[in-house]
């Protein structure tokens, strides 16, 4: 049996044909659009499930929107037709650089919280936006400068696998033009001002989205987090610097400004394909409502051709005064979240956009804290706009718990001010 086996599985290699059907975990149903993919190319299901592909991969992979990643490995193909997928919604806190340690107070807290709520995965800092990386890396460029001088991680690959052992989804958030120490080591990938490396209030420093040199250092650094076991790999600051007067290799047009990011995603496409891993990208809430690209590269369209997931930061302590008419949207978390992710769904399917949540003090209002009842305000918005997920921020990776009382106190509260709206009119 076994040599009959290792035929079929030498036959299979040498035509290099493989079909099946991809369908849901728990329901049955086939799963249309799918992405299967080998190292070089990838196919789509059709609208029964069903994908055909050629290739000597000995594995493929497969994404679809709302499920988790699936590998499909050589003995599968030879012994079965139909793959399932695990459907997944997800809930994620955010974990900052150094936060990210099995040893970290911070951390302990945060995996207490996910085994007591439905909260299921975690996106953590790996290369931040002064350019540190969280672990030992195996870029020799990045090692050379000393990117991973300071090491949070000890282990990479044991830590994940500890984190898989929970159940919990990895996403490796990554800072792409933000990088202070890639600009200073190489002044001639850095935006500058007068001939000199730009340093913004932050006192950080940027890379030109158009060098290719500064493009390709960190996507060498998310192929080796996806190495390394990551399920998504996050880019955020991937856009130019919201300042005017500063100097690129480009004129700062917003044709060029959409073709530099363009380019670099689908670069990372490329280069991430044989790992199977999600993509997404963090954008501007405003990004949302503009038609145009908000002077920094980013359109919702332009983005969702080249990523999985698009994760609008919808803070509302970010949006300005008179926003659909609130004086304080501070106070309205739910109508901004819903209202913002509504503005995207002709661009991008709701299905594919997971939105960052305000889970920290407002800055710009009232300074009112957001705790519990806030935050449910806005998982409720998310919720409803049909989203896939979303995901809660706070700089210092300290969370308050959110239960299911929250959650019937939050809807009948609407339900209360939508009638006194009703009879005031």
């Amino acid at each position: 049996m076994r040599q009959i086996a290792l035929l079929l599985l030498l036959s299979s290699l040498l035509f290099g044909a493989f079909s099946g059907k991809i369908v849901d975990l728990k329901s049955g149903k086939a799963i249309k659009n799918a992405i299967v993919s080998d190292d070089k190319k990838n196919v789509k299901t059709d609208n029964n499930g069903r994908f055909h592909i050629e290739t000597f991969n000995s594995h493929l992979r497969v994404k679809a929107y709302g499920y988790r990643p699936l590998t499909i490995p050589a003995y599968q193909q030879l012994n079965k037709s139909t793959y399932k997928a695990t459907p997944f919604k997800m809930h994620a806190f955010y974990v900052n650089f150094y936060a990210a340690s099995s040893k970290s107070k911070s951390f302990q807290k945060i995996l207490k919280k996910i085994k007591q709520t439905k909260m299921n995965a975690v996106i953590i800092d790996i290369k931040d936006v002064k350019g540190q990386i969280s672990y030992r890396t195996k870029v020799k460029e990045a090692n050379k400068i000393g990117a991973s001088k300071i090491r949070t991680i000890k282990d990479l690959p044991a830590f994940l696998r500890e984190l898989k052992k929970m159940h919990i989804y990895t996403i490796a958030r990554i800072a792409v033009f933000k990088d202070t120490l890639q600009a200073k080591k190489f002044p001639s990938r850095a935006v500058k001002k007068n001939g000199k490396i730009w340093i913004d209030k932050h006192n950080t420093a940027w890379i030109d989205p158009n060098s290719y040199k500064g493009q390709n250092y960190t996507l060498k650094i998310a192929v080796d987090a996806a190495k390394n076991g990551f399920d998504e790999i996050n880019f955020d600051y991937i856009r130019f610097p919201a300042k005017k007067g500063l100097q690129f290799a480009k004129a700062n047009n917003q044709t060029n400004r959409v073709a530099a990011i363009e380019q670099f995603l689908e670069r990372a496409k490329e280069r991430l394909r044989p790992y199977g891993v999600f993509i997404s990208v963090d954008i501007f809430g405003y990004v949302a409502w503009n038609k145009t690209d908000t002077y920094i590269g980013q359109t919702v369209t332009s983005l969702a051709k080249h990523t999985d997931y698009i994760y609008p930061m919808l803070y509302p302590s970010g949006f300005y005064r008179g926003t659909l008419g609130l004086k304080d949207p501070t106070a309205y978390p739910y109508e901004i979240v819903k209202a913002s992710i509504k503005k995207m769904h002709k661009d991008i399917e709701p299905i594919r956009v997971r939105a960052w949540l305000q889970s920290f003090r407002d800055y710009a209002f009232k300074h009112v804290n957001y705790k519990e009842y806030e935050i449910a305000q806005q998982i409720k918005a998310s919720n409803d706009a049909g989203t896939s997920g979303w995901l809660l921020w706070n700089p210092s990776s300290r969370y308050p718990y959110v239960n299911k009382k929250l959650f019937y106190k939050v809807k009948h509260d609407r339900i209360k001010k939508i009638k006194k709206h009703k009879k005031k009119k």
